[in-house]
């Protein structure tokens, strides 16, 4: 969610101007139990008449003359889909062109670990369970953030987990690995995914194997 609102942030303001990302926690009993994430750039900015269907699917303003940062349209409905399945909220502002954005997330804070919270109830699930989950799992994506990003999640779950940079890679990693869970990316350099698929399939140690 919030690398697309930075991505359209980058794309959308010159070279040189300031883009910011704040992050407001409730600092009192007395407050909501939400954060709030404000991304905020001095940009091309929205269109007033824009503004309202900004995350309306396949609504796209023309911000500049080329187009050359045109998309399908889609990523900020993606961005508004995916907060509201966390139970959150977005929205957008700005004062109209040249005069920069702003998108207004808000999650609910699920829960505070402290020491007098029961223990059912903290981030980090039991010894028993994190034990159940110990599966091996390779992600391959030869984009370095989204890989590194993936497996530190996973690990954080309890996972053995293995990455690959490439089709020719994740094929060598397998065969030592001998993951269940295969995270594959498509659009991959030299081998795409769906090669590296169907290469997976033909060996057998590997072949009943999960791909997502």
């Amino acid at each position: 969610m919030f690398g697309n609102l930075l991505n359209n942030a980058s794309k959308f303001s010159d070279p040189g101007t300031v883009i910011s990302l704040q992050v407001d926690a409730p600092t009192t009993e007395n407050e909501a139990r939400s954060v709030t994430v404000r991304v905020c750039d001095t940009g091309v900015g929205i269109d007033t008449a824009v503004l309202p269907h900004v995350f309306d699917l396949f609504v796209q303003e023309d911000r500049s003359l080329d187009r050359r940062h045109g998309g399908l349209g889609i990523g900020l409905t993606l961005v508004q889909r995916l907060v509201e399945l966390h139970g959150g909220t977005v929205e957008a502002h700005s004062e109209g062109p040249q005069r920069g954005s702003e998108f207004i997330v808000r999650l609910p804070v699920l829960f505070d670990p402290t020491p007098e919270e029961p223990a059912s109830l903290r981030s980090d699930p039991p010894k028993s369970i994190r034990s159940s989950l110990r599966r091996r799992v390779l992600v391959v994506d030869d984009h370095e953030d989204s890989v590194t990003m993936m497996a530190v999640l996973l690990r954080s779950k309890g996972y053995d987990v293995a990455t690959a940079r490439s089709g020719a890679a994740a094929l060598e990693t397998a065969n030592t690995f001998r993951p269940e869970i295969v995270v594959l990316d498509i659009g991959l350099p030299e081998i795409d995914g769906y090669e590296v698929a169907r290469r997976l399939r033909k060996v057998p140690a590997i072949a009943d194997t999960f791909i997502s």
